[in-house]
């Protein structure tokens, strides 16, 4: 935290700045500035920081639920739900591999912005899954140093 004099006994600024390498989380903080006025010899500031991961996205899970695949014309290749991928830090993004350990979903990357920023991403199925629950995960591969993968679970549940 600085403090700085814009016009003497008039005007200041405080300045501020969070730590190199938080750990992703939130912190709260008050700041006390001490005064010469008899009115407020006191001053608070609250400050409140949100660190978020590089890489995220959003939704992080992805569930699928009472799929009626025991069904023989149930259709489920046309069944799918969306996730975005978002650099939140640096230059653009590039997803260098997309896989899941569950053999039915395949995904498919439906869009990208311009500047590589944010993917929207469609997961849906190849094959229909047998009946039960199932859980897996999504491994996606980047090219962010700090965020090389991430990895999104995956739950289905049939009947």
């Amino acid at each position: 935290v600085t403090l700085n004099t814009l016009e003497p006994g008039k005007r200041f600024s405080v300045n501020f700045a969070a730590k190199e390498g938080l750990p992703i989380g939130v912190y709260h903080q008050t700041i006390k500035l001490m005064t010469d006025s008899k009115e407020t010899p006191e001053l608070s500031l609250d400050l409140d920081l949100r660190v978020v991961a590089p890489v995220s996205a959003n939704p992080a899970k992805i569930v699928f639920e009472n799929l009626p695949v025991s069904k023989p014309d149930y259709d489920i290749s046309t069944l799918s739900k969306f996730t975005w991928v978002t650099v939140t830090r640096s230059g653009g993004l590039d997803l260098t591999n997309i896989t899941s350990d569950l053999p039915f979903i395949k995904v498919k990357i439906e869009s990208v912005d311009q500047n590589k920023q944010t993917y929207l991403l469609r997961v849906g199925f190849n094959d229909k899954p047998k009946l039960g629950k199932h859980q897996g995960v999504i491994k996606i591969e980047t090219n962010n140093k700090d965020v090389p993968f991430i990895e999104i679970p995956v739950t289905i549940t049939t009947n």
